[in-house]
């Protein structure tokens, strides 16, 4: 009788233990997630402010005294207007959003932004020469989304 006891209470133990490292392995995942989330801002906050400041180079430095044109795009290696930001030295690397580095957004403003309930889209730029607009998506629950820069001339 007392060894059927000991196996029971075995299995029982086993069986705990299983599900306590099955809750810390759910909540750790989350959590880890949640961190993700927020380096890839983070990442992403940087690249734009990066980018803006290269777009106030290239005006200071532009002869015309205008940003780069373009009717929307996403910036790239491809792109026209990281071309002219490289070319002005401006600019060392390319940014790129860390996860949606080429997908257009669905919903444009005419004014050349994305607008809400757009979401996971490159860096979008949108420019008339004498003001642009700078799209980009957060992935933060608490204050995430759309987000546009602007810059004047």
């Amino acid at each position: 009788m007392i060894q059927i006891e000991n196996k029971r209470n075995v299995v029982l133990e086993i069986f705990i233990g299983v599900i306590i490292v099955v809750i810390l392995s759910a909540v750790f995942s989350l959590k880890f997630n949640e961190i993700k989330r927020g380096v890839r801002d983070a990442v992403r906050l940087e690249e734009i402010a990066v980018t803006q400041k290269a777009l106030l180079i290239f005006i200071n430095s532009s002869a015309a005294g205008v940003y780069p044109l373009s009717a929307g795009e996403c910036l790239n290696a491809d792109s026209l207007v990281i071309k002219n930001l490289f070319a002005a030295d401006a600019l060392a690397k390319v940014p790129s959003d860390p996860i949606w580095p080429a997908k257009q957004p669905l919903y444009l403003s005419r004014n050349g932004y994305v607008e809400p309930p757009a979401k996971n889209f490159c860096y979008y730029y949108y420019s008339n020469g004498r003001f642009y607009h700078l799209s980009y998506y957060l992935e933060d629950y608490n204050g995430g989304g759309v987000r546009v820069v602007t810059g004047m001339n």
